[in-house]
Parts: C-alpha cells; structure tokens; sequence
C-alpha cells in the first residue's frame, strides 16, 4: 500500500509542475512567416497573438486574398511552432513517459 500512496503523491506533484510549467510556457513568444519573410505573425505559446508584420511589398499587390491567405500561413507557421515548443518542454518534465496533454 505504501508504494501506491508515493505513486499518488508522486503524480500529483508532477501533475502541478506541469500546470506550472503550462503557465510558464504559455508566455514563450513564437514567430512565424510567409512569403520568404514578407509577412509576420508573433504569437505567445498561450495562442495570443502580439503582432503581424506585413512588408512593404505586400501592400503594393493590392491583392487582398493573398493577403489574407500570407497572414493565415504565417499564423499556422507560428501556430505550429507554438505547439513544437508546448510539446518539447512537456516532455522535457515528463521524462518521455508518453503523457498526452490536453490541447490548451
């Protein structure tokens, strides 16, 4: 019984340093582009987004479809990152114990 009760406690811990770590990692800033660079998105882990940059050569197409199709693609470039890194520094606490993680 007493290696069940440390078990218990043992996952519990982890269980609040990953919420901790969650926390942490959700204010990790990301960046992601399209175009070569021409358009930017930065974004939190938490899924925020703090700025888009948009070139100046972007503006002079007038093309307002490639244009929101340049954000989406920066957006889902920085998403991804985003997630790389939320699953990285998961697994890093983890030990690679396979643990899956609610999508936050």
């Amino acid at each position: 019984m007493t290696n069940f009760n440390k078990m218990m406690k043992d996952a519990m811990k982890l269980q609040t340093e990953m919420l901790k770590k969650q926390e942490e990692i959700k204010k990790v800033e990301v960046g992601g582009e399209a175009a070569g660079g021409m358009v930017k998105v930065t974004m939190t882990c938490g899924f925020e987004v703090k700025l888009i940059t948009i070139g100046e050569e972007i503006w002079k197409e007038n093309d307002k479809d490639m244009l929101a199709d340049l954000i989406a693609a920066a957006f889902n470039n920085a998403l991804r990152k985003a997630q790389d890194v939320m699953a990285e520094e998961m697994s890093k606490l983890t030990g690679g114990l396979g643990i899956q993680l609610p999508n936050m």
